[in-house]
């Protein structure tokens, strides 16, 4: 989650703690543009992921958005319709959303 989740910040910064909203790490990952560079940038979110929130997911500049429903998040390393998405990045173009 490029943004952090707030569940993380009771963590210590080993195990988890550093995707904590407030945390140095995501301060420094944050300060610059999410998308710089030539390189294309998909995010792949699910308002049924349980766990990671969609505005967590985001990428803030040029990035191909992508919000899934009825996938979780163990799904989304697994679904054959992710995969076709991932596939569809990886060609240089923005997947359709699934669901």
């Amino acid at each position: 989650p490029q943004y952090g989740i707030r569940p993380t910040c009771v963590l210590p910064l080993d195990e988890g703690g550093q995707m904590c909203p407030d945390s140095a790490f995501l301060r420094r990952l944050n300060a610059g543009d999410d998308t710089g560079g030539p390189t294309r940038y998909t995010s792949i979110a699910s308002r049924t992921d349980g766990i990671v929130p969609v505005a967590s997911s985001r990428l803030d500049g040029g990035a191909c958005l992508v919000t899934d429903r009825g996938v979780t998040h163990r799904e989304l390393l697994t679904d054959g319709r992710v995969y076709r998405q991932v596939a569809y990045a990886l060609r240089g173009r923005c997947p359709p959303a699934v669901g």
